[in-house]
């Protein structure tokens, strides 16, 4: 289903989950003058302006966090049911969002128009969170959900304190996503052909040397794995020539893609942010069940598929 941005109002919402999410959602939600709904387990992460959902969890691990989801499922169907737009926003570097993002987004699904959920990814060097951040983006993918990547990995060529570098991330989130979504300067359009190439990923790169920039976005662009189109909002003092340049050293070293350009001002020094259509999110790999799966689900309700599988094992089949 090909989506159209061009049109964001009070017929939209925005749902954060957990603490990363919620903090995205209400920036997210004023910058784009939509509603907010916020769930979380943790009271302290409900401290934002919006419709707030607390899970009754106390401990326990994924199944009783589902549980005390269930139990207010009713409750987030009708804050958010009849809604033009829905977006889901959530790290999946966590229990709450691996667990919950997948599920409110199915459930945005049933009631909302149209999809998109916004996921914060792990850090390559957060290991133990990658097998659940694969399934989460598995699930999410099967609900018909839009997804965007928010790459916390570009971050790591940064000197500045991590939490500094999320605030980074965040605002560049919703000082690209905002004018992209409305349509400003045609850029509405673009960003519904990125999203509908698999996955959008959001990065970013930064440098006082130019050489050293370019070689950064091909860095980036290199670790995302088959990217076709890549959108470049270039901030700071940049001239033709620069941008001249960085195009042919990313088509030198990435291949052919697709480069659009915007252009915005930065009070930091030159930076670039990237928005990128990719068909690999990079971690089919850490998800042991995707090569036998491909696009296909197991329903959740039964435990099973519902079509024969070549396991290349004799004489095994699945009902």
């Amino acid at each position: 289903m090909s989506i159209s941005y061009v049109t964001l109002n009070a017929g939209s919402v925005v749902i954060g989950v957990g603490g990363a999410g919620c903090r995205i959602a209400s920036k997210l939600g004023a910058a784009l003058s939509m509603d907010r709904v916020y769930v979380s387990p943790d009271e302290c992460e409900l401290n934002f302006s919006g419709y707030k959902i607390h899970l009754p969890y106390e401990g326990g691990g994924k199944g009783r966090l589902l549980s005390s989801f269930y139990e207010k499922a009713e409750e987030l169907k009708s804050a958010i049911k009849g809604r033009i737009m829905c977006f889901v926003v959530g790290s999946l570097g966590g229990l709450t969002g691996s667990t919950l993002v997948p599920e409110v987004a199915k459930l945005a699904a049933s009631v909302c128009g149209k999809v998109v959920s916004i996921c914060v990814m792990p850090f390559s060097f957060e290991k133990s969170t990658h097998f659940s951040a694969a399934l989460a983006l598995r699930k999410l993918r099967a609900s018909g959900a839009k997804l965007l990547l928010i790459d916390n990995d570009s971050l790591m060529d940064l000197r500045i304190p991590v939490v500094e570098g999320y605030e980074l991330l965040n605002e560049a989130l919703v000082s690209e996503l905002a004018p992209m979504m409305q349509g400003d300067g045609g850029l509405g359009l673009k960003f519904s052909e990125l999203l509908d190439g698999g996955y959008c990923v959001l990065s970013l790169a930064y440098s006082e040397e130019l050489e050293e920039l370019g070689m950064k976005v091909v860095d980036r662009l290199r670790s995302l794995k088959g990217v076709s189109k890549t959108l470049v909002n270039a901030k700071g003092p940049f001239t033709a020539r620069d941008l001249a340049l960085i195009s042919s050293r990313i088509r030198y070293y990435a291949g052919d893609i697709d480069i659009r350009y915007g252009l915005g001002r930065s009070e930091g020094g030159a930076g670039l942010v990237l928005v990128s259509s990719t068909k690999s999110s990079g971690y089919e790999d850490k998800d042991p069940l995707a090569e036998i799966l491909k696009d296909r689900v197991i329903d959740e309700e039964d435990g099973y598929l519902k079509e024969k599988i070549d396991l290349g094992l004799p004489q095994l089949e699945t009902f």
